[in-house]
């Protein structure tokens, strides 16, 4: 289970302080680890304290189970976190400083004896070592417990014995176990977030020689497709430019060995045409073979990729690249979506909705069929499926309330008309109480309207930028005489201006820019 001979597993790590606090039960170590009501903002379905369980958590008996992992997995530099462990820390000094110590000592022991571990951590483990040396003050044990017990926690169960180490991964090199190494590395550091230093140092280190692993050269070609920001104890410690040349060279090195998505992320720069020096025509050519090549070897992603060039056409210089065939698309989406590929489920549904005539579907059909696939993305966390699924219950099902829980969902996961529609349908207060809105919202709330709004125009989202001008300028009235006011809608209008490129509200921005000039009796 959790309990892994001689790894920095939860058990292991719970051992070690028993060994030391002998008078510590089960029960006391968990509600350290697990103060759900204290910690988290949500707590899991069905919690419970449950002793009986819970001992058998931390002797290693039963798999923690996931949703505590995944909760703790968004709570990285957590404060009420650290508070708590502190504040156990605190106690246990008052007992026998050097008993912290010891306890310190077997975490640091522990630890070295991990290779997989050691590899990301060793710069944090190192530098504890160095205050256990120099006597530093034991109260900031508290922060390394915090560290270590957190990896404990959220790392996967099952992983190779420590006795295989990164040599062996390195030596014998085939595709399974290099697969292996790569997955004890992300167990170990899935609770970092992409952006964070020791990640990026971590796979600086497993992409290097001896070791050359693929899937450690991939996801640093990510950061470099993508360009970061990369932080340390909530600071930027490095900045990674967007180097799209960068990211092809770690993609090849990566594809080189095999690693479909490396295929598929070198089609997905070449159907982008992310390089100058090559002609569109040879670089769809080029995308289209990697995303071909990365299929074959089982890549869900270039499935799903395939598919959207076969559901639009590929016409390079009045060229037919691909002839454009939604029959070819919707039986490589249904290939994808069969191994859960969220965005495959989201395309079946924009086909079967507003392609079902040449799918030989009547309309009827089609949508219902549409409906199922956003379904199906939606229970995945799909924000944009659950935004669909809520303005299909706003507008069509009419059922107010599961729309405003499934905007709310999508709201939380960041997407940008899920919190534009929870603002316009639910608390402006615009909508006619006979439409039903009102029964779920006691009454309109300015303030969370006003922040939804604003999160959405500064996410790019040019209609919530509108209507936060709007709103601004209803707040302002006829007198003008709210210099604040005043600056906040001309602030949104000029943003609205930025924000239309292609100049489809241009009237629209051009009366509300009037309309605030009439309002103040004043120009610009």
């Amino acid at each position: 289970m959790n309990n892994i001979s001689n790894g920095f597993s939860l058990a292991n790590v719970y051992l070690s302080f028993k060994e030391v606090f002998p008078h510590f039960k089960y029960s006391d170590f968990f509600e350290l680890i697990f103060p759900m009501e204290l910690i988290f903002d949500e707590v899991p379905d069905g919690y419970k304290y449950d002793e009986s369980s819970s001992c058998k958590y931390i002797q290693g008996k039963l798999v923690i189970p996931k949703k505590y992992k995944a909760l703790y997995l968004k709570i990285e530099n957590n404060d009420k976190l650290i508070r708590n462990f502190t504040i156990f820390f605190d106690q246990i000094v008052k007992i026998d400083d050097y008993k912290v110590r010891s306890f310190i000592e077997k975490l640091i022991a522990i630890a070295r004896n991990d290779s997989v571990f050691y590899i990301s951590f060793s710069d944090v483990i190192e530098r504890w070592f160095g205050f256990l040396k120099a006597g530093d003050d034991v109260h900031r044990y508290s922060e390394l417990f915090y560290e270590v017990l957190y990896f404990s926690l959220t790392s996967k169960n099952k992983r190779l014995s420590t006795k295989k180490t990164l040599k062996i991964y390195a030596d014998e090199n085939s595709p399974e176990v290099q697969a292996n190494c790569f997955k004890e590395y992300t167990d170990m550091v899935s609770m970092y977030s992409f952006n964070n230093i020791n990640r990026y140092n971590a796979l600086c280190y497993l992409s290097s020689e001896p070791f050359l692993n693929p899937y450690a050269s991939c996801e640093l070609g990510d950061l470099f497709c993508y360009g970061v920001d990369l932080y340390f104890d909530n600071k930027v410690k490095m900045s990674l430019e967007q180097d799209f040349l960068k990211a092809r060279e770690y993609y090849e090195i990566s594809a080189s060995k095999g690693h479909s998505t490396a295929l598929w992320s070198l089609g997905r720069l070449y159907i982008q045409r992310r390089f100058e020096s090559i002609s569109p025509l040879k670089s769809t050519t080029l995308a289209i073979e990697y995303f071909e090549n990365a299929a074959i070897q089982g890549c869900v992603a270039a499935i799903n990729s395939l598919g959207n060039l076969y559901k639009d056409g590929v016409i390079v210089d009045t060229k037919t690249i691909i002839e454009r065939d939604v029959s070819k698309a919707v039986e490589l989406y249904i290939k994808a979506s069969k191994r859960n590929y969220i965005y495959a489920f989201n395309n079946l549904g924009y086909v079967y909705k507003n392609n079902y005539d040449e799918l030989k579907l009547n309309k009827e059909d089609g949508e219902k069929l549409s409906l199922e696939q956003f379904i199906k993305a939606a229970s995945l966390g799909n924000d944009y499926a659950l935004n669909y699924i809520a303005k299909y219950h706003d507008m069509e099902n009419r059922n107010f309330e599961l729309a405003y829980e499934n905007f709310k969902k999508a709201s939380k996961l960041g997407n940008l008309w899920a919190k534009y529609n929870l603002a316009y349908y639910f608390y402006s207060g615009k909508i006619d109480e006979s439409v039903g809105h009102d029964k779920l919202i006691s009454k309109k709330d300015i303030t969370v309207m006003e922040n939804l709004y604003q999160e959405a125009s500064h996410g790019g989202l040019l209609e919530a930028t509108i209507e936060t001008a709007r709103f601004y300028l209803e707040r302002l009235g006829n007198s003008g005489s709210d210099n604040n006011v005043v600056n906040l809608a001309k602030y949104y209008i000029e943003l609205a201006k930025h924000q239309d490129t292609n100049r489809i509200f241009n009237t629209i921005i051009f009366n509300l820019e009037f309309d605030l000039k009439r309002r103040c009796k004043k120009s610009f």
